[in-house]
């Protein structure tokens, strides 16, 4: 499963890459760029760098900040958009008109848009042109139509109409013209002595009339029960007539149907002789259909004539100045070529192309080698030195490891993870390499090409992050020790006044000279225990501030768990606080830190602690503070599952959304930092677990921990904020 995502990852990287329109991502709602790819610097004229962190805005990427609101909005609420159409500003200062389609996409846990844009901007002048001749000839077409055409057309169709009407004696004679959708006909010339305006007003349809089967069928159709066959509709505002007939004939041209003749009568059937009669009728209207059509034919060819001498003018006088510009442009792209030469011989990527042989020689090396390795070019090409001879020899395993897998898979590209070498002044660097294997016509590996970065800043930088990370919990350890200090200092102060009570009996008796050992030894004793007592209770304050050490191993979670339960029992207790455990025995162990599970715990009962006595403020009389902590196994999941749960003031929607964010808290000033949960957040991630907040304002809150019992799960679930349960 694994080796199919990582090749659909690579194929999206592949496809994101080299789409020849502009991809990019952008993180919701900030809209700093994460990524672009080479259509969009293509397209923009923005390099990656230049966008790279930036917004949208800041660039001035957008036309119309308008437009740019109102995509966002409609992103927000649909959660996508396909083909919105929108003006964007160059880096050259140019506006072109583009259609842009986004879609949220989830990038670790956190809302990012991935957009694609497509350049229109050539399209829509086209458009405008031709809408532009389009209008101009259907001026001049209709006026023509108008005078010469159109008006004989109807002339011929109505003597056609009032000639077959009288000959086949029928009481109505219709012509009706096939629409452009082919699924409707408009009537053109009705011979009605009571429906004219009726029938000249309604469309009808070719799937549901008697003229539409006509066209269908392209025959001469009779209907001489028309009342009773459904094939046929009534026209709206028309009579129904009981001893109908129907004859409709299509008036076909070149093949093509392009309307219908239709005759109605009462009476006597149509017969044969009629359709014969009807079609020769029809096949007149053809033909006067037909010549009307050549004329605009015609007229349209000598318009078209007119408009491409006047065009091919244009086109030359443009063409000699196209030729002209990009002359120049084409003098100016070599310049520009030139330069990116010398910059990428200058810059911090090196171009190897090694032969497919035990130590990988080199048979090409760009320039600025030396830059990176400190060697020249020729201590590589003459063969002098090996490539394999700068990696460091505990990392050469990784890159044939790597190597092996890709040859396995069939694979033709090699992502390499980071490996170090060691330049010729001995320093040490970290790679990044991204390697092509090339076949020849026998598909046997002849030579790898890639290219190698310098990621030394970027690893370096990452493992200070991490370093940073350990503070920031060893942080929040020690905030979670100073909310817990009012309790602690209670539980320290008892066994103190015990033994100052026992040392004044003591001193007492030995002023009066009434001291005597067997008497006391008791008292000694319960001394002894209460010192005891109050130096457990500082080792274990000591040992939760301490630095984390970090390190794993397969615990049982109770360990942990009675260990934090140590800080809080005596002030819950202090606090009127029901404090109640459910601890399934026989649980599996589970691979987590020790320490760091202490502290998910006093972080969690500190919370809850907060939230009862917070609670108690305003809740009447009858209200009892409750925190119930529980530990349980998810058979189906194989999760061992910790709980807390408290019946306190609980979250809102915004709280519940925001909980998890660093520096975000409820609490007063003075009761927190904001920093407890997110740290948690970060330690139950460390050991692949997640965590589930069920909470309602005023109903209480649930803080679930689910942690996988292998210690390498198949997937990694994300945390879950839930409302009302």
């Amino acid at each position: 499963m694994k080796k199919k995502k990582d090749q659909k990852i690579d194929q999206h990287s592949i496809a994101f890459q080299f789409s020849p329109d502009a991809i990019a991502i952008t993180k919701s709602p900030e809209g700093n760029y994460i990524d672009v790819n080479d259509g969009f610097t293509e397209l923009t004229g923005f390099s990656r760098e230049a966008v790279l962190g930036k917004t949208p805005g800041e660039i001035g990427i957008w036309g119309n900040p308008e437009d740019m609101q109102k995509f966002l909005e409609i992103i927000e609420k649909e959660g996508g958009i396909l083909n919105f159409e929108a003006k964007f500003r160059m880096q050259s200062g140019i506006l072109k008109t583009c259609l842009i389609s986004a879609k949220l996409i989830d990038i670790k846990g956190k809302p990012h848009i991935l957009s694609v844009t497509r350049d229109i901007d050539d399209i829509k002048r086209t458009e405008r042109k031709l809408l532009e001749q389009t209008q101009r000839q259907a001026l001049i077409l209709e006026t023509a139509r108008q005078l010469t055409a159109a008006l004989d057309v109807k002339s011929v169709f109505r003597q056609i109409a009032i000639r077959s009407k009288k000959l086949l004696d029928a009481y109505s004679c219709d012509v009706y013209l096939l629409q452009d959708d082919k699924q409707s006909l408009k009537p053109v010339v009705t011979i009605d002595p009571d429906y004219k305006d009726e029938i000249l007003s309604t469309t009808i349809r070719v799937g549901s009339s008697f003229s539409g089967q006509a066209v269908k069928k392209r025959k001469t159709l009779i209907f001489n029960d028309a009342l009773n066959n459904p094939l046929g509709s009534q026209i709206p505002g028309t009579s129904v007539e009981e001893q109908e007939r129907v004859i409709v004939s299509p008036i076909i041209i070149d093949g093509d149907v392009h309307g219908v003749l239709c005759l109605n009568k009462i009476g006597t059937n149509f017969t044969e002789d009629d359709r014969n009669l009807v079609e020769m009728f029809a096949m007149q209207a053809s033909s006067a259909l037909k010549n009307a059509l050549i004329y605009d034919a015609l007229q349209k060819e000598v318009n078209e004539r007119k408009a491409a001498e006047a065009e091919l003018k244009s086109y030359k006088d443009h063409l000699e100045d196209l030729v002209e510009k990009r002359t120049h442009e084409l003098n100016r792209s070599r310049e520009a070529l030139r330069q990116e030469r010398d910059i990428f011989i200058g810059g911090d990527v090196v171009i190897f192309k090694w032969k497919d042989k035990i130590s990988s020689p080199v048979e090409y090396v760009s320039p600025n080698v030396k830059k990176i390795f400190g060697y020249k070019p020729v201590k590589f090409l003459s063969g002098e030195l090996l490539y394999s001879d700068v990696v460091l020899k505990s990392d050469r395993a990784q890159l044939k490891f790597e190597l092996k897998k890709a040859l396995k898979k069939k694979a033709h590209k090699i992502t390499h993870q980071p490996y170090r070498v060691r330049k010729k002044d001995k320093s040490i660097i970290w790679l990044q390499d991204f390697t092509t294997l090339i076949r020849d016509k026998h598909g046997k590996i002849s030579h790898q090409v890639g290219y190698v970065v310098d990621i030394t800043d970027k690893v370096q930088a990452e493992e200070e992050l991490k370093e940073k990370q350990t503070q920031l919990a060893h942080a929040g350890r020690l905030s979670s020790l100073g909310e817990m200090a009012t309790g602690v200092a209670h539980e320290i102060n008892q066994p103190l006044s015990i033994i100052r009570v026992q040392a004044e009996v003591m001193r007492f008796a030995a002023k009066k000279g009434t001291l005597n050992y067997s008497e006391i030894a008791e008292d000694v004793e319960e001394i002894m225990e209460q010192v005891d007592r109050a130096s457990t209770i500082i080792d274990r304050m000591r040992e939760f501030a301490r630095v984390e050490v970090k390190s794993e191993s397969r615990i049982d979670l109770r360990e942990p768990l009675n260990s934090s339960l140590a800080f809080f029992r005596e002030q819950f207790k202090n606090h009127n606080i029901v404090l109640e455990t459910d601890f399934r025995a026989n649980l599996p162990k589970v691979k987590v830190n020790h320490h760091s599970f202490e502290q998910i715990v006093v972080n969690f009962m500190t919370n809850a602690r907060y939230a009862v006595d917070k609670r108690k403020e305003t809740a009447g009389p009858n209200y009892i503070k409750h925190v119930l902590l529980s530990t349980r196994y998810d058979e189906k999941e194989k999760n061992v599952i910790f709980e807390v749960r408290d019946n306190g003031i609980g979250m809102t929607k915004e709280e519940r959304t925001r909980c998890l964010e660093p520096f975000f808290t409820v609490k007063d000033v003075a009761d927190g930092t904001g920093l407890g949960l997110s740290i948690v957040h970060s330690i139950v991630k460390e050991f692949a677990g997640t965590i589930e907040i069920i909470s309602k304002k005023n109903s209480g809150t649930t803080m679930r921990v689910l942690i996988p019992v292998n210690s390498k799960p198949p997937t990694k679930k994300k945390s879950v904020i839930k409302g009302p349960q």
